[in-house]
């Protein structure tokens, strides 16, 4: 992904946040579907997201049923003509918006022309040891809705789940499960959750020698709950750690407010400014 399409795919995803007026959990993606196709290439499918999908070039249809068709439908198959009875068709016109619940089967189609359509998706879940870990123990406090996409809950494993307990123990015990949590908050709250980071453009050019936070760019820092002398910042989804101490805060500060900075005598300040600039958090001045 190129810096310009990153800075527009979380532009994006932010407006559809403010118009939505909540802030999704989880990780948030965006798609472009391009071509002229008789069915989507993986069939019959669920996404376990919601899917907003904004056709800018049409129109291109989308074939879907609900979730209790499960046992009627052929996983990732592209063969559902005698089906459409029990579906729900939804035509996508240029400059229209449908909406996929995360549960509902569904196959895209566009045969008469190449379409074009923009779809930002909204994951339930998110990508780190945390949820891992947390898995099988909401499976198991709900089978009959196991997590989307995750198999049945009514089949797992119990030394599994008893695993699972132990592991989360360890990690409240730490608080590994605490700073995990923060860097998550961090991560989603930096790149409208998006769920990669934005591309590096600086790494190797010298820090220059006063600089400011990049227009358009997010930075926030919070106490690393792991360790009371050490804290958190993150700049487009990266997040890394340094030193909780007046000067850093202050840094960090004035840098998130729109100050211009010169980077420091302390190697501290020196290094932090450093990996900022290295994330392309950080301009010239």
């Amino acid at each position: 992904m190129s810096v310009p399409l990153w800075d527009r795919a979380a532009e994006l995803a932010s407006h559809v946040e403010d118009h939505l007026g909540v802030v999704p959990i989880g990780r948030t993606d965006v798609d472009v579907f391009i071509g002229r196709y008789k069915s989507t290439k993986a069939g019959i499918h669920q996404d376990f997201a919601h899917n907003l999908s904004l056709t800018l070039r049409g129109p291109k249809r989308l074939v879907t049923w609900p979730p209790d068709c499960a046992d009627l439908l052929p996983a990732r198959s592209a063969e559902y003509e005698h089906l459409l009875d029990k579906a729900v068709v939804l035509n996508g016109k240029p400059g229209g918006v449908t909406y996929l619940p995360p549960d509902e089967f569904h196959i895209g189609e566009s045969p008469d022309a190449a379409t074009i359509a923009l779809n930002v998706v909204f994951f339930e879940v998110t990508r780190d040891p945390l949820e891992e870990a947390l898995m099988p123990v909401r499976s198991l406090l709900n089978p009959v809705a196991p997590i989307r996409g995750r198999g049945d809950g009514s089949t797992m494993n119990p030394a599994a789940v008893l695993s699972a307990f132990d592991q989360i123990e360890k990690m409240l015990a730490d608080r590994s499960a605490h700073r995990i949590s923060v860097a998550r908050w961090l991560r989603s709250s930096t790149s409208a959750r998006l769920d990669a980071a934005r591309p590096l453009t600086s790494t190797t050019s010298a820090l220059p020698s006063r600089v400011r936070l990049r227009s358009g760019a997010r930075l926030l820092y919070t106490s690393d709950p792991s360790n009371s002398s050490m804290l958190l910042y993150s700049c487009d989804v990266n997040v890394a750690a340094a030193a909780q101490t007046p000067f850093i805060e202050t840094l960090l500060n004035d840098l998130a407010t729109g100050s211009i900075v010169e980077p420091p005598p302390e190697d501290e300040g020196t290094q932090v400014l450093g990996t900022l600039h290295e994330w392309g958090g950080v301009e010239s001045a």
